[in-house]
């Protein structure tokens, strides 16, 4: 007993002799963060994200004889997280890295480190003009529609006013999924492209599709909008998927002029026919119009666990 003691002690202090020599580097790419650390001597520790330490897809093992340790993670899996309220000239995601020195031993002197990667995104319009001998112009500056925030939210009930969902629930309790829009006298929106994920890059599962509609309706149904067009929800029972406890949410939400917004009017409960007739009307309704719409697209996220 008193040898493997001694053993036990000698492998721990060697698994926690490596030094950082400085922060580690954190660099963004089109699809994952890629975290690289240099320690002042080999690496035979873990790395991964917090709390997945057991998922191999998700952690790196050190071969004990390099010093610097590139350890990269997905955007969209992993634990790896977006921003909330991601706006269209920013999106955010962040993950938690932890940098284990013993390959086997969790200890006080592991590191872990919260790393950020920001996208800007926008457009820009670039326009220019000649006057030829007529009534000097003069230029006003452009005004425009301040976008409003837009907001995914699980709530916990029947009803798309109940609370968010802040602790973990069971199989098959009632949760209402809910798209919620910051007041606008200008615009209105339209869901779609709805997905479930796992969050460890395993497990998918479309529940709307890009025209708005149910994929399945015993897991999950239509959308419901309410009359002034800033809010959708969906009563639906809590699920998740065997990879995970963790269900992440995502959806493409489109921005549209008030009363020119093509939306899925679905009255439930409506029959397959009638449903066709509803888009065949709304199609006809577009052909006929000729003003054109503006919208904006941006993508929000939640989870709930």
């Amino acid at each position: 007993m008193l040898c493997s003691f001694i053993l036990a002690t000698v492998l721990l202090a060697a698994g926690n002799c490596q030094q950082l020599l400085q922060k580690p580097e954190v660099i963004c790419n089109a699809e994952d963060i890629t975290v690289v650390a240099q320690f002042d001597g080999p690496f035979s520790g873990r790395v991964y994200p917090k709390g997945l330490s057991k998922f191999e897809n998700c952690s790196m093992n050190g071969d004990g004889r390099s010093s610097e340790i590139s350890f990269t993670v997905s955007l969209f899996g992993c634990a790896t997280l977006p921003k909330e309220n991601a706006t269209d000239t920013e999106l955010q995601y962040s993950n938690v890295v932890v940098f284990q020195r013993h390959p086997m031993l969790v200890t006080g002197n592991d590191l872990a480190y919260r790393v950020h990667c920001n996208y800007a995104l926008g457009e820009k319009t670039v326009a220019s003009d000649v006057t030829v001998e007529m009534v000097p112009t003069t230029a006003l500056a452009t005004a425009t529609p301040e976008l409003p925030a837009c907001y995914l939210r699980i709530k916990l009930g029947a009803s798309p006013d109940d609370d968010i969902v802040d602790r973990p629930v069971a199989l098959g309790t009632l949760l209402t999924f809910t798209i919620e829009m910051g007041q606008s006298d200008v615009y209105g929106f339209t869901v779609s492209s709805c997905i479930a994920r796992d969050g460890m890059g395993m497990g998918e599962q479309l529940i709307i599709d890009a025209q708005g509609c149910a994929v399945n309706e015993d897991i999950f149904g239509d959308l419901v909008y309410d009359a002034a067009n800033a809010r959708v929800y969906r009563t639906f029972q809590a699920h998740k998927f065997p990879t995970s406890g963790q269900v992440y949410y995502q959806c493409n939400v489109k921005l549209c002029i008030h009363g020119r917004c093509e939306i899925v009017r679905i009255l439930m409960p409506f029959s397959k026919s009638m449903q066709l007739l509803v888009a065949l009307v709304t199609s006809i309704n577009k052909n006929i119009s000729s003003s054109s719409s503006t919208s904006h697209n941006m993508l929000v996220t939640q989870f709930h666990s």
